[in-house]
């Protein structure tokens, strides 16, 4: 046992897989049930090759699982709660009921979310950076509507708070509002795929006009990630699970 769990090898033994990694950059993901029967989600380097563990996965784990607890101290309901960082290489996560958000054409006029929907979702973000917070991944795969139809926000690995007693506070404080101008952007894009009557006047500046470094940025992520590195990092020998997430 590691406190009040199983060792992971038991845990994942026990627990149900949602989805294989598909580079050295991305955990395995089950769903598994504690004692109590609460579920519970599970993201894990473990069976990856100790480089990718050491270099890529115990650092993501770790820095997500303190972003989320301090997200929770802040009082930020609208993200998982950690639960515990088992061995370095898994995490436990608070189980969100609810669906990933699809793009517009996934969905039929009658389950298409409501308008209501997406100002919630400006509200929390908004709310987020009022905290100090920014994702720095914001987009649709990490924005999930709710059972209850409000906006959640998983995968903070790449968040960050903006500090300001840091020794590299410039070089800290750049990237975090270059982050957040990201968060933003993409919000605005979404909105806009959805309900372009719900841009307002800064949301369309921001459409009309990117910031250069978030145009490198997508440059980068679409002709170097996606086509070189991200090929090149795809484990083979395993096949990828079918992500039944978050609807059981």
């Amino acid at each position: 046992m590691t406190g009040t769990f199983p060792a992971v090898s038991d845990l994942l033994a026990q627990g149900e897989v949602l989805r294989h990694a598909t580079s050295w950059g991305n955990a395995d993901t089950y769903i598994w049930r504690d004692r109590q029967g609460r579920r519970l989600f599970v993201k894990t380097f473990s069976s990856h090759p100790l480089w990718a563990r050491v270099l890529l996965g115990r650092r993501t784990l770790r820095h997500e699982f303190r972003m989320l607890q301090q997200l929770q101290v802040a009082g930020f309901a609208a993200a998982p709660k950690a639960v515990a960082l088992l061995e370095k290489d898994t995490l436990l996560l608070e189980f969100l009921p609810g669906r990933r958000l699809e793009s517009r054409r996934h969905y039929q006029a009658d389950d298409l979310p409501s308008p209501e929907f997406f100002r919630q979702l400006q509200a929390m973000l908004l709310q987020l950076h009022s905290l100090g917070f920014c994702h720095g991944d914001f987009r649709r795969a990490n924005i999930m509507v709710s059972d209850t139809g409000r906006p959640l926000l998983v995968d903070w690995s790449t968040a960050m708070p903006n500090r300001a007693d840091c020794p590299c506070c410039l070089w800290r404080s750049w990237m975090h509002r270059a982050l957040r101008n990201s968060d933003l952007l993409s919000l605005a894009s979404i909105i806009e795929s959805f309900y372009p009557e719900l841009l307002s006047p800064e949301m369309q500046r921001r459409l009309e006009k990117h910031p250069w470094y978030l145009r490198l940025g997508r440059f980068l992520r679409q002709k170097v990630y996606r086509k070189i590195i991200k090929p090149s990092s795809r484990i083979s020998n395993r096949q990828n699970g079918t992500a039944k997430i978050f609807r059981r």
